[in-house]
């Protein structure tokens, strides 16, 4: 017999594995809106359900082991990072300054300042958006400060 098209152990990994993705992806919603409104009980609730930590004893260490259903292990493990960061550092892993942006900053400055994910990206997206609407206030739609328009404007003024 020919084995068909997505039977099989391929087709059951890539599931259990999209599964996987998918939790975490709960999870990580779960904890934005926790970070920017009331923290969703329900749907950490929901994800922490069935998980236990099992004491594991080797010789003179105590190790704790993490017991939770297969397919939310990964999402269980960012929830109790999440905490453990905000826990050991408050206010320090917050999400974004980007509200399109879905990543998290961990703010390593010393005066707990830093808004974007990355400088590179999100920040500086959002400072060139700023800058743009600026010029459009003080020059109008359609004007520029540089090119053409600025050399004959300077000329014009060199002339005078």
């Amino acid at each position: 017999m020919t084995p068909r098209c997505g039977s099989g152990r391929a087709s059951t990994a890539a599931g259990a594995t999209r599964g996987r993705l998918t939790g975490c992806g709960a999870a990580r919603d779960a904890l934005q809106a926790a970070t920017r409104d009331a923290v969703p009980e329900a749907e950490l609730r929901r994800l922490l359900a069935e998980v236990r930590q099992l004491p594991e004893v080797d010789g003179a260490d105590l190790r704790w082991r993490l017991a939770a259903p297969p397919e939310r292990l990964l999402a269980v493990e960012l929830v109790l990072a999440w905490y453990d960061v905000q826990e050991r550092r408050p206010g320090r892993l917050r999400p974004c300054g980007n509200d399109e942006c879905r990543l998290f900053l961990l703010d390593h400055s010393r005066a707990n300042t830093a808004r974007w994910c990355s400088m590179k990206t999100c920040g500086n997206r959002l400072k060139v958006r700023c800058h743009q609407a600026d010029q459009l206030v003080r020059h109008g739609p359609g004007q520029r400060r540089g090119g053409r328009a600025a050399r004959e404007l300077a000329q014009r003024h060199v002339g005078e």
